[in-house]
């Protein structure tokens, strides 16, 4: 996790089907059947075993040549000092993080850096049918329109709300996280474990189905928050200079929400990198 690992924009496709509306915000008028959102931002390992709790190295020699820690000795990542990044769509940053990283000097929007990057939608679902379920059917990550072959340290966490009667409402809802998204293949250093504290790892689930709603009336609307935070996983094996060094902004990420019978669809389970 002592790498040096730049990642720097991301555009986010997300589609829907007919019965449910996308939108960056909470106005009505701006609910529509897809969006596109792109974030720019250097992006540094984090470790975490749900998605919300962050951790990482503070210094190099924790870290040997392959990657793998020498000892738990963790420092958790924590958002705290404010800086405005429009173009990454944060309002704070981590200073510590940052100067553990190398950042030297005044802490800037171009050279700031941070554990993960989030891209928030709200989604409109009206059913008129009952015991519909909500779905995200794809999460297809590329980097220059090709498959994903040798850096597999993406994470995807998916967060959301509980249904709320409106959009403003949904805006403050609570948003846990429903599930950790990985690529096939793969794997963390120490038997699939990642960091959950300051001095410890502990197992991490990936690979759990992404279902925002499992059960709506008919002839209701309801409304949702979901974040789509993407990080790099220190603990992946694939994570080193020798693999994202070079990497810039050719990521593109692919996603899917579909409601309907829970017979019909079926909720990803993994981050897929097939080019479509």
């Amino acid at each position: 996790m002592n790498t040096q690992v730049t990642a720097t924009g991301m555009s986010v496709t997300t589609k829907v089907t007919s019965s449910l509306l996308i939108s960056e915000t909470t106005t009505e008028a701006d609910f529509a059947t897809a969006i596109d959102q792109t974030r720019a931002g250097i992006l540094e390992p984090v470790s975490t075993t749900n998605g919300t709790s962050f951790f990482y190295h503070a210094t190099a020699d924790n870290v040997a040549a392959s990657g793998k820690q020498s000892d738990n000795a963790f420092v958790a990542y924590s958002e705290t000092a404010t800086l405005a990044n429009e173009d990454a769509g944060k309002t704070s940053y981590d200073a510590g993080f940052n100067t553990n990283y190398g950042v030297t000097g005044t802490v800037t929007t171009d050279n700031v850096e941070y554990g993960y990057i989030d891209y928030t939608f709200y989604l409109k679902a009206t059913s008129t049918e009952a015991d519909q379920v909500i779905r995200m059917t794809k999460c297809n990550l590329l980097y220059n329109g090709a498959a994903i072959t040798t850096e597999k340290a993406w994470r995807v966490a998916v967060l959301a709300s509980a249904a709320c009667t409106t959009a403003s409402a949904a805006s403050s809802a609570q948003t846990p996280v429903i599930s950790i998204l990985t690529l096939t293949e793969a794997g963390n250093q120490t038997s699939g474990k990642a960091a959950a504290s300051t001095s410890s790892l502990d197992v991490v689930t990936y690979g759990t189905d992404v279902e925002i709603e499992d059960d709506i009336d008919a002839g209701v609307t309801n409304y949702y928050k979901v974040i789509i935070r993407l990080f790099l996983e220190g603990e992946d094996t694939t994570c080193n200079n020798a693999t994202f060094a070079k990497l810039t902004e050719a990521y593109t990420l692919d996603l899917a929400i579909d409601m309907g019978n829970a017979d019909d669809i079926s909720a990803v389970t993994i981050i897929g990198s097939s080019v479509s």
